[in-house]
């Protein structure tokens, strides 16, 4: 988890870009060089480079959450840093450069906070650090349904029979994401289930949270998903209903 933190992508990547762009002017100058033998060459990192370490850190990310399979583990992970590193990742995935729209990297980013967070420990520095991040990535990523789901189920696990930290992360935009996540993929099942999920977690213990699932019109998109997703979202979609207080949460 530590090396993960060490990698300045940014960096990387950025450097691929101009390698790029300047790819042929460096042809034209070789012959010139051919001159000078005795000048030094400077490594620089090609694009083909700069893929190869996305790739990587997808795949290093993906092995921790293969790692994490019990609350051992992902207490060990905790206290190595596991929790901001992977959200430094995500941060990165969201950021506005076109070298950095990232969906596998962001998928599994998201999926290692998800894994995390089905432990209580982590749930804290998760939500007070993370909540408004994964509202980013929903915005960042609204065609892409692997790192919806993701996004919003990391959102779900951690406020899972934790009402307090519900009630912060309703703070910070948690229904609006969820709300968002619904809007920008009402087609895609398990997107909405884990919608519907989050927004069960967080109103179950909470009339705070209760009114700000109201405010984010979060029955509305609820029903709809229940109504097109019968046998992913009738349970959950539901529970959201009944826990939110709607009379009427069967029909």
């Amino acid at each position: 988890a530590s090396r993960l933190g060490s990698v300045d992508l940014d960096a990387a990547l950025a450097a691929s870009k101009a390698t790029d762009a300047s790819a042929s002017a460096e042809e034209a100058d070789a012959r010139e060089d051919d001159a000078d033998a005795s000048t030094p060459s400077v490594p620089t990192t090609s694009a083909a480079d700069a893929s190869s370490l996305v790739s990587l850190l997808a795949s290093l990310v993906a092995t921790l959450k293969r790692l994490a399979a019990n609350d051992e583990v992902v207490m060990l992970l905790f206290d190595a840093g596991v929790v901001p590193t992977t959200l430094s990742l995500i941060a990165w995935c969201t950021g506005p450069h076109s070298f950095q729209f990232q969906p596998r990297l962001c998928r599994s980013a998201c999926s290692l906070l998800w894994q995390t967070a089905c432990s209580d420990g982590p749930k804290e520095s998760i939500i007070n650090d993370g909540t408004t991040l994964l509202g980013d990535v929903v915005r960042r990523y609204p065609k892409h349904a692997g790192v919806l789901e993701q996004a919003v189920g990391a959102l779900g696990a951690s406020t899972l029979r934790q009402p307090a930290l519900a009630e912060s992360a309703a703070s910070m935009g948690a229904f609006e994401t969820c709300a968002d996540a619904l809007k920008a993929a009402p087609e895609k099942e398990w997107v909405c289930r884990q919608a519907c999920l989050a927004g069960s977690n967080m109103v179950r213990r909470s009339d705070e949270c209760k009114s700000r699932a109201h405010a984010a019109n979060l029955e509305e998109l609820v029903r709809s998903a229940r109504a097109r997703h019968p046998k992913s979202c009738k349970d959950v979609g539901t529970a959201f209903l009944r826990d939110l207080g709607i009379e009427d949460y069967k029909n």
